[in-house]
């Protein structure tokens, strides 16, 4: 487990493709035909984020001496790409101001406290404030996911934080995410669990292999009452298939070598600003006739798709990457 999951990276590149392709479709008169029917399902890209996050934040654990030195790693992971697509989307929405004369790019804050919850990631579905970025709200799911590991480290084992994100998955199956805001969670942690205790089926650490199967149950009782018994059979084929792959990945990851690696690595800068730069941006030159013939929708997105992902390297390189090693560097002096 120590060495590069390779499918986990080709799989993080494809989920991040999968809803820029939506979301490039999204804001433009739909249109039945092959290409449109398959774009329309890009959405399930979201799933498999987050059953990828649930395993790489267990295998991430492991490098971690408590719960502080875990969240201070994640907050470095995360915010500082996550602050840059912030300027990203302001630039853009200046951009169409100037040239356009109007701002349909996002509505930002207007008080200083929706301000801080959208500098810090607690907007929407976490409170009442907007995002300003379609995918910002998976970020906040995100970020409730490391809360939950980091309040499980607090009981210091391994069984322990085992025992304690079980039992949530267990508890949160009876929980009406409707009785209040605050439960947005609770509809896609056991997505998030699954790929928690895939990791956990191939820990050699942990013996308590038939409760690991258990956990699973859970998981799967839960995404039935929250996703395909309201009619998302989307979501669960595609959480079912990635944890597929990812228990595969052991067997999996000696077909692929490290060229898949920069899709990995790409993909949440890729998801963070596709939306300012390829809907809102390079959108303005997607006009009525590419719109309306197949061959020229796809050859557009697919262009609009390789500008965002070569944007999306030099952030990765310039900002991502020096994040996460100037963090790891960061905590060791003061954790």
């Amino acid at each position: 487990m120590n060495q590069r999951n390779y499918t986990i990276d080709l799989l993080r590149g494809i989920a991040a493709a999968m809803v820029v392709f939506f979301h490039l479709n999204e804001p433009i008169p739909y249109i039945h035909n092959f290409y449109r029917s398959i774009v329309k399902l890009g959405h399930i890209g979201v799933p498999v984020f987050f059953v990828i996050s649930g395993y790489c934040i267990l295998l991430a654990t492991r490098h971690c001496k408590n719960s502080l030195e875990f969240i201070s790693r994640r907050c470095f992971r995360i915010f500082p790409t996550y602050w840059f697509s912030l300027a990203i989307v302001l630039a853009v929405a200046i951009f169409q101001k100037l040239t356009l004369g109007n701002n349909s790019v996002a509505v930002f804050p207007h008080t200083i406290s929706d301000a801080l919850k959208t500098i810090f990631i607690l907007t929407k579905p976490f409170g009442s404030t907007t995002t300003i970025n379609w995918v910002y709200w998976s970020l906040t799911c995100e970020l409730f996911f490391y809360f939950i590991i980091g309040l499980g480290l607090l009981f210091g084992s391994t069984a322990q934080l085992f025992y304690f994100i079980g039992a949530i998955s267990l508890v949160s199956i009876f929980i009406d995410p409707n009785l209040s805001a605050y439960l947005f969670w609770v509809p896609y942690w056991h997505t998030f669990a699954l790929g928690a205790g895939i990791y956990y089926l191939h820990s050699q650490k942990l013996a308590y292999y038939r409760l690991t199967l258990l956990l699973l149950i859970f998981c799967l009782v839960g995404l039935y009452l929250f996703h395909y018994k309201m009619g998302y059979y989307a979501y669960v084929t595609a959480t079912f298939a990635s944890g597929i792959l990812i228990y595969l990945s052991p067997y999996l990851n000696q077909y692929l070598n490290e060229k898949v690696q920069r899709l990995g690595d790409l993909s949440y800068s890729v998801y963070l600003i596709h939306v300012p730069i390829g809907v809102y941006l390079l959108g303005l030159l997607k006009n009525n006739f590419i719109q309306t013939h197949i061959t020229a929708n796809i050859l557009f997105d697919s262009g609009v798709y390789l500008i965002v992902l070569y944007i999306s390297y030099y952030i990765y390189t310039y900002i991502e990457s020096p994040a996460i090693i100037y963090g790891k560097h960061f905590i060791k002096k003061r954790v």
